[in-house]
């Protein structure tokens, strides 16, 4: 809550328009050859399957370790399990280390931000 007012001060950067071309430990790589330093890197990628950003975004591997987003493994066509009981993969920390998802309609953005962000500053606790 307050970030818009961050963005505006200038505090934190936002940048829009430019392609990605890979993400570094410390920088995002764009196409035009510039590297922004960055600590953390939100991504919005509008509507499309994550496990497939990730993928484009990080690489094959990662995106295979993760698996699936969304879905609860119900046996129904198309989901392809296992059931945990949770949406797969949304508003938890994921296979790869230090990589979480968020997403769906403005509504559950709103909550679950929310409930992302306890789980972070919990593990990221100085």
């Amino acid at each position: 809550m307050g970030a818009t007012q961050i963005v505006v001060d200038g505090r934190i950067g936002v940048r829009s328009g430019h392609g990605v071309v890979h993400l570094s430990e410390a920088s995002v790589h764009l196409e035009s050859g510039e590297a922004l330093a960055a600590d953390a890197v939100i991504y919005a990628t509008g509507y499309g399957d994550m496990t497939d950003w990730a993928a484009k975004l990080i690489d094959q591997d990662t995106a295979t370790r993760i698996g699936p987003c969304w879905g609860y493994g119900s046996g129904t066509k198309g989901d392809p399990g296992p059931w945990i009981g949770e949406l797969r993969n949304m508003w938890v920390e994921t296979a790869q280390p230090g990589l979480w998802f968020t997403g769906g309609n403005l509504s559950q953005a709103r909550y679950f931000s929310r409930l992302l962000a306890l789980q972070l500053a919990k593990r990221h606790r100085a």
